[in-house]
């Protein structure tokens, strides 16, 4: 599992590298569309090198060739484009972790048959090729969100779910991971009865005895309205690696939609900002 304690009072040299997709006004997004949405994009994830050489790059070789699998570009630019309109789908219906969360599967795994996405999942690798010791913070964060039209109108935020892994990026068994919602506007109820905002992932406790699964249990809560989650890493020593899939999607079970389809035309923008330093 990743170092994730933050150190203050440090002295830190700033460095910036962006995560994203569709640029539009200047700035790299990826764009989330709902079920019949018309808007398609790419997905970016790029790196401004300086004093803390830290590089990205798609496979765990970063170009030396050693290694399980392909030799993936390496540098400080990674895009895919053309991505498709989202669909609703739900939780359980997610590949398993290990079939998400590496290097051996593509964003195209979320494709379905209607050629649009029900998921969404890209895997990257962080690594320190400097001489240097560094910490960064992963955030990933809402950039931008427009309600639908027509009659079910609303907006994407409620019904978004992220869920980031942050993993060694050697250890290919590890898959430790969190899924991120928005707080619940009305409280839910918890496997002891108490109330609580924070999101169900999918199913309610209720729905999951009828459904006879697994209860899917709650989303961490976003961290702000526009902070998905912030991820501090501390100690990032030479030739340390991590190994970071995003995966996200639209939930078909949130009871915000009560029983309806997402809402068509509506988009969120998403980007996810990696601020490297130097330790000193």
């Amino acid at each position: 599992m990743i170092e994730q304690r933050y150190v203050k009072k440090r002295k830190r040299r700033k460095l910036v590298a962006f995560f994203s997709g569709v640029a539009t006004l200047g700035m790299a997004t990826l764009i989330l569309v709902s079920f019949l949405g018309k808007y398609s994009g790419s997905f970016t994830v790029s790196l401004n090198k300086g004093n803390v050489k830290i590089s990205l790059c798609t496979t765990e070789n970063f170009g030396d060739g050693e290694g399980e699998g392909d030799v993936g570009e390496v540098g400080s630019y990674l895009k895919v484009d053309n991505l498709k309109p989202f669909d609703q789908m739900t939780y359980l219906s997610l590949p398993d972790d290990s079939i998400i969360d590496t290097q051996d599967t593509t964003w195209e795994i979320g494709e379905n048959s209607s050629s649009t996405l029900n998921f969404f999942k890209y895997t990257f690798f962080v690594k320190n090729m400097g001489t240097v010791s560094a910490e960064y913070n992963l955030r990933v964060r809402i950039l931008d969100s427009t309600a639908g039209t027509g009659v079910n109108s609303g907006r994407l935020d409620n019904l978004l779910r992220v869920m980031v892994y942050a993993n060694d990026g050697l250890n290919k068994d590890a898959h430790e991971r969190t899924v991120y919602a928005m707080s619940s506007e009305k409280p839910n109820v918890d496997l002891e009865g108490n109330a609580t905002y924070s999101e169900y992932i999918s199913l309610s406790p209720s729905q999951a005895r009828r459904a006879h699964v697994d209860f899917p249990g709650f989303a961490t809560p976003f961290e702000s309205d526009d902070v998905v989650v912030t991820l501090p890493v501390t100690y990032f020593e030479k030739s340390n690696m991590n190994r970071y899939t995003i995966v996200t999607w639209i939930e078909g079970e949130d009871r915000q939609t009560a029983g309806q389809e997402a809402p068509e035309g509506a988009s969120i923008k998403l980007g996810v900002e990696i601020n490297a330093y130097e330790n000193e």
